[in-house]
């Protein structure tokens, strides 16, 4: 007995097929968004835990090639992840409606402003403008070691 099938089981057969294969192509992609945003998190909380206060202040006024180089690196790391914090991707991924994605994607943003705050205070600490006003309001309420504060204010970001 040879068994029969017709054109509309094999197109069954197609469509279940091709519906399985896009449901393994959704479930790899939305693990590789988590390695990812996983890895860019890591990457952040491991370069941020690295810089210290101390090391601000001595990055702030190395002017060596190696110095200006790393200063100007973590801008472009900012920069490039405030686009990403701000995009319409970011967005949509805070509001994906699986689980993980939106805690990963909130820890980068939240990163993002924690370096932030490393390079404003890199650019704060090189600024003898801002350093002089520092000086002078100081000078005027009568504060101890006026030049300690600009270099001090990495300490007060909670980083």
């Amino acid at each position: 007995m040879t068994a029969t099938i017709t054109i509309n089981e094999i197109e069954q057969r197609a469509d279940r097929a091709f519906a399985y294969a896009l449901l393994a192509r959704s479930a790899k992609s939305y693990v590789m968004c988590i390695y990812r945003l996983r890895e860019v998190g890591n990457a952040l909380d491991t370069l941020i835990g690295a810089i210290r206060p101390e090391h601000v202040a001595r990055l702030a006024h190395d002017e060596s090639d190696s110095g200006v180089r790393l200063r100007s690196r973590l801008t472009e790391l900012h920069h490039l992840l405030v686009e990403f914090a701000g995009s319409e991707e970011a967005a949509k991924l805070n509001d994906f409606p699986l689980p993980i994605i939106p805690g990963l994607v909130q820890s980068i943003q939240d990163r993002t402003e924690d370096l932030g705050d490393i390079v404003e205070n890199l650019a704060l600490s090189r600024s003898d403008d801002l350093r002089n006003l520092v000086s002078c309001c100081a000078a005027s309420l009568n504060l101890e070691a006026p030049e300690d504060l600009v270099g001090g204010m990495h300490d007060q970001t909670g980083s």
